[in-house]
């Protein structure tokens, strides 16, 4: 029988599904890779893999943003998850890369995509094994291994907030 509870990695609480009787919790993530460095996002928060769109850049843009892509007559903001999750040194020129589009987190979101180099595939992870990823990116959640590499987490929602600029408190 499966139960479903609320865990935290980090700041962020991702939705856990485990067998009541089990130790283990796991969840399946979707596996990808920028550069050399592995990396993982909750499958459940993954609305699709696309080949990568036009993208448009915007001026006076949010940091963390590199414009907008179309997608079915709807308009994604696309992240640029390389500065974000402190790997610049990847090239974001691989002709396999795909593009990763997140489900919106709430009816008014913004929905969002980050280019990546390559997919890999659907990875079972045990979020009791997960540790944490040290202060090289708020974005990452934690890393875990999966067969015998490191795999760094991200938290997909701390990505669908990044587009929101900082709005300043309404006046009185």
């Amino acid at each position: 029988m499966d139960t479903r509870t609320h865990t935290p990695l980090g700041e962020a609480a991702e939705i856990v599904s485990a067998p009541s009787s089990s130790p283990f919790r796991t969840e399946k993530f979707v596996s990808f890779k920028l550069g050399d460095v592995s990396y993982a996002v909750l499958a459940a928060a993954v609305a699709e893999v696309t080949h990568p769109l036009p993208l448009t850049p915007l001026p006076k843009r949010v940091p963390g943003v590199l414009g907008i892509s179309p997608l079915r007559g709807e308009i994604l903001g696309v992240l640029d998850i390389r500065r974000m999750v402190g790997n610049a040194t990847a090239t974001p020129t691989d002709p396999k890369s795909k593009q990763i589009v997140l489900k919106r987190t709430c009816a008014d979101a913004v929905p969002m995509a980050f280019t990546v180099d390559r997919i890999g595939e659907v990875v079972q992870i045990d979020l009791t094994q997960v540790r944490p990823a040290g202060d090289v990116s708020e974005y990452l959640i934690g890393e875990t291994e999966v067969d015998g590499r490191v795999v760094k987490i991200i938290g997909h929602s701390k990505l669908s907030g990044a587009a929101e600029p900082n709005r300043p408190s309404p006046s009185i």
